[in-house]
């Protein structure tokens, strides 16, 4: 979507007036309120509750694992006269 685009989409709705606005936005703010949206605080709190227990229902640790050092570390070091390396 361009910004032109959404221009053109403000200027239709604010020539709908302000009756046809009002009446479209209390028509929204119902179905957000509603059961189907589910957009409510206690709804949407509902939710997280719900998502929290399938998350725990489902958990399954991690496989423990043993880090094994397969090679001794390389220093990097610069050998120079001065230091006496």
């Amino acid at each position: 979507m361009l910004p032109e685009d959404a221009s053109i989409a403000l200027e239709k709705v604010y020539n709908l007036g302000r009756e046809e606005r009002t009446k479209r936005g209390l028509a929204g703010r119902q179905w957000a309120q509603s059961e189907e949206a589910k957009m409510t605080a206690v709804a949407m709190s509902d939710n997280i509750a719900e998502s929290i227990e399938e998350t725990f229902e489902n958990f399954k640790p991690r496989a423990k694992y043993e880090v094994i050092k397969d090679r001794p570390r390389q220093v990097k070091k610069v050998n120079h006269k001065l230091i006496g390396y």
